[in-house]
């Protein structure tokens, strides 16, 4: 359904959307960035590092892995810049949102009940077919047994083998009982299953960090989680005071404290997931199954948001790329790191 009976490539049949239009932001949400100097980087997935644009590995890696049927969102003028790659252009209208982009998709598709769409971030410069397969090969495991209950698999950048980058990119981290980790570039999702006016919400959490956000998330809550409401909203307030905290110390060159590690550790991952099953949730159905894979070809969580980052890629190109081959190298010879933030036996049990 997801993979071919190999389990090396993509099943023939898998449709694949790759997202690389602008994200959307509201008038006060840009001012704000503007005057914290982060303005976001428009047309990002279409500028040049290494002699490529940022969205050719994407297409590269899915093309290795021999996908057939692949649709990108993007600019119409973008789109032309595509024309090298067996993929079918979706035009997205100025100020969509994700979710807009979601239903142009859909729209442009024909999907049967509980079927699987493989949906891919075109901003993750470092993500290829290793990282990838690695992801697919659980996602198509745990969706075979469970596709009626599924709602989304995503994959997650494991933080222990992302330190390794850390020099040449500034990110944050969440912290559960059993692994710390980051969002990656990789979704399986089940349309079926979810209630698509909460994708946006979601989102927004994911790529903006303000108090409105917060806010706005405890509102969401107690209108979707109901009973659970107030645990919802202990580990989201828990989980974005850690995240805040982990992005000032990294900036400033430290790390994660004893204190942070502590009291997220107290929030175990399947929780996490159940909140955002709840959050997905069609009204008047049981609650969907949302499942977090830890990825331990850490690269894939690394994205491009600003100019600077762009132009620090670019400058460090080759050093990054040694760097993955390390972290391939440190995996298969059983030398990583895993177990500095994580569970290492939880995850050797599960996911590994």
């Amino acid at each position: 359904m997801i993979l071919d009976s190999t389990g090396n490539h993509l099943d023939s049949a898998l449709k694949i959307v790759v997202f690389a239009g602008s994200s959307y932001h509201n008038e006060d949400e840009l001012k704000k960035r503007i005057k914290r100097k982060e303005p976001p980087l428009a047309n990002k997935c279409f500028k040049k590092v290494h002699g490529k644009l940022v969205v050719e590995p994407t297409l590269e890696s899915l093309v290795e892995l021999r996908a057939n049927n692949i649709y990108v969102v993007a600019k119409d003028s973008n789109l032309e810049m595509l024309s090298n790659y067996p993929v079918t252009g979706i035009p997205e209208k100025k100020g969509n949102t994700f979710a807009d982009n979601i239903m142009l998709f859909l729209k442009k598709v024909n999907l049967d009940k509980n079927e699987p769409v493989y949906m891919v971030f075109g901003d993750h410069l470092f993500a290829d077919a290793v990282s990838r397969l690695h992801f697919l090969r659980r996602a198509d495991s745990m969706y075979k047994w469970d596709k009626e209950n599924i709602a989304a698999i995503t994959s997650v950048a494991l933080a222990d083998t992302f330190l390794a980058f850390i020099p040449y990119v500034q990110r944050d981290f969440i912290h559960s009982s059993e692994f710390s980790f980051r969002g990656a570039a990789d979704w399986i999702v089940n349309p079926s299953n979810i209630n698509m006016n909460n994708i946006n919400h979601l989102y927004n959490v994911r790529k903006q960090e303000e108090s409105h956000v917060i806010v706005d998330s405890i509102r969401k809550l107690l209108k979707h989680v109901g009973k659970e409401a107030y645990r919802a909203i202990w580990d989201l307030s828990f989980l974005n005071l850690t995240k805040h905290l982990n992005k000032k110390y990294l900036k400033f060159g430290g790390s994660n404290t004893l204190w942070i590690r502590y009291r997220t550790k107290r929030i175990p991952i399947s929780r996490i997931e159940r909140h955002g099953g709840t959050l997905v949730q069609k009204k008047g159905e049981p609650r969907p199954i949302v499942h977090f894979v830890p990825n331990p070809y850490a690269y894939c969580g690394i994205d491009i948001d600003y100019q600077y980052e762009l132009d620090m890629f670019a400058s460090h190109y080759d050093t990054i790329k040694d760097k993955i081959v390390q972290v391939k190298e440190e995996l298969n010879n059983g030398t990583s790191p895993i177990g500095i933030f994580s569970d290492k036996k939880f995850l050797l049990k599960y996911y590994l």
